[in-house]
């Protein structure tokens, strides 16, 4: 058997679902439901968008042969994916984004919900985080992968970084699985036709789908982390 090229960083089987579709980009964007992200999550998008700076520079410069980087990281590939994903995420780089609702979630009492937001989210750029998340993780990928996740200037370690990214594109890929729920559709419509800084009160039934929904998206996005 052909030797690992480089130490291998142990990933949780489960940590990144394996995303099939959209790596030609034929799927069409997923209207989904995000909440607000933390900081927790987006200093795992920073630090992943270090290490692929360090790809896109080293391609740029010459300074690894033509080819050398493997798919998705050649041709800036991922790093132009994760920038698309960027821009839809209620948070920005600098901080609160104005993406997103402005208004209120309200109980027909008065009580404030916390945010839902709409964001429209390309599968294929998914699909390509997932498959970077794979290429990070495997020990017989190509040996300037690793090199990068040694040499990079990444703000965490390589394997915490290798281990959260795997979570991020399972936590992606779980945006697309909740946009076809019928909680989620329930919401969508509603807050499709609210203004974005509109004040919406929920009946009864859309508070349950609301609930319902907090719970799907706090299990995806606060128990991973």
């Amino acid at each position: 058997m052909t030797a690992p090229r480089w130490e291998p960083i142990s990933v949780p089987d489960m940590s990144v679902r394996h995303v099939e579709y959209g790596l030609d980009g034929v799927m069409s964007p997923c209207t989904t439901l995000m909440p607000d992200l933390d900081r927790d999550f987006l200093s795992v998008l920073f630090s992943l968008e270090e290490l692929l700076v360090t790809y896109v520079i080293w391609e740029q410069d010459g300074e690894i042969a033509p080819g050398e980087l493997p798919a998705p990281l050649a041709d800036r590939v991922a790093d132009d994916a994760l920038h698309r994903i960027w821009d839809v995420l209620p948070y920005s780089r600098g901080g609160i984004a104005e993406i997103g609702r402005t208004g209120h979630l309200l109980a027909d009492d008065g009580y404030r919900y916390p945010p839902l937001h709409l964001v429209s989210v390309d599968q294929a750029d998914i699909a390509t985080l997932s498959a970077v998340a794979r290429l990070l993780g495997d020990p017989y990928a190509p040996e300037v992968v690793g090199r990068g996740l040694r040499q990079g200037h990444i703000s965490m370690s390589p394997e915490e970084l290798v281990i959260r990214v795997a979570r991020l594109a399972t936590q992606l890929a779980g945006l697309v699985e909740l946009a076809g729920t019928p909680d989620a559709e329930v919401l969508r419509a509603r807050l499709v036709t609210a203004g974005s800084a509109e004040d919406i009160v929920l009946s009864p039934a859309e508070e349950a789908a609301y609930r319902r929904t907090m719970t799907l998206l706090r299990a995806r996005f606060v128990a991973d982390q």
